[in-house]
């Protein structure tokens, strides 16, 4: 079989990697097409796929218009020569639309329910799957699982935590750290909302260093004031992080 897994957000390389590697195993061929967003492609070279960059993600509605109509057609033109039986992602457009020009089944993973994007993927997609906790109704194309999607590479049989990533974020022995978490908020589900203002970041990073280290993970350039609070390790180690934090704040 022949499987394309899109992928929008370097999240998702978590959620589908250890079934790709299964499943290449197992002799299907595997290809991932991707957008060059955050630590994308730091991420995928990491685990050793093949894949297809897309190009940079576009900001702003009229721009991700414009975004759509180019994406959809460097992903046709690259599934018309892989020749997928299937298409899978996490809630991705480009995916969707494709698959349906191709006649061929999507399936997404869904957990956000940001039903501005739902409404957009759901009339070209074929199955969503879901957790079975509670959350709005996807109508008779949703298929619940018992877990959570973040189980597919936090689950005790892929994931143990390496606790010498203490050591190399320079925590000592019986030390607290804390992580905070600043987005972009850039995505076209945040257009009408607002995150955490600049100066209440900068209050949060004090008030919290008073207790544990503080370490930074953002999406976008911090302030000179703040950046010495950055987090420095690669990025494949993040889970590794935050599984000995004491505090994770975003």
């Amino acid at each position: 079989m022949k499987i394309l897994i899109d992928i929008g957000h370097p999240a998702h390389i978590h959620y589908w990697r250890n079934f790709a590697k299964i499943m290449l195993e197992r002799g299907n061929d595997i290809l991932l097409t991707t957008r060059d967003k955050e630590i994308t492609i730091d991420l995928l070279h990491h685990y050793d796929f093949s894949f297809y960059n897309l190009g940079k993600p576009y900001n702003g509605l009229k721009n991700k218009i414009k975004g759509l109509i180019t994406f959809n057609y460097k992903l046709l033109k690259i599934a018309k020569k892989f020749k997928p039986d299937i298409f899978l992602s996490a809630g991705s457009p480009y995916a969707a639309i494709v698959s349906s020009m191709m006649g061929k089944p999507h399936i997404t993973l869904e957990d956000t329910f940001n039903f501005e994007q739902i409404r957009f993927y759901m009339p070209f997609t074929d199955v969503v799957l879901t957790g079975n906790y509670e959350h709005p109704s996807l109508g008779k194309k949703e298929i619940k699982y018992n877990g959570y999607q973040e189980l597919g590479y936090l689950h005790q049989n892929y994931f143990k935590p390496d606790k010498n990533i203490i050591s190399e974020l320079g925590v000592k022995d019986n030390e607290k750290y804390v992580v905070l978490r600043f987005v972009s908020w850039q995505a076209t589900h945040d257009r009408v909302h607002n995150g955490i203002m600049m100066k209440n970041k900068i209050k949060a990073v004090h008030e919290f260093e008073k207790f544990a280290k503080v370490f930074i993970s953002s999406e976008v350039d911090l302030p000179s004031d703040l950046k010495k609070y950055q987090i420095k390790t690669d990025s494949y180690k993040m889970h590794d992080v935050l599984a000995f934090c004491s505090l994770l704040f975003g």
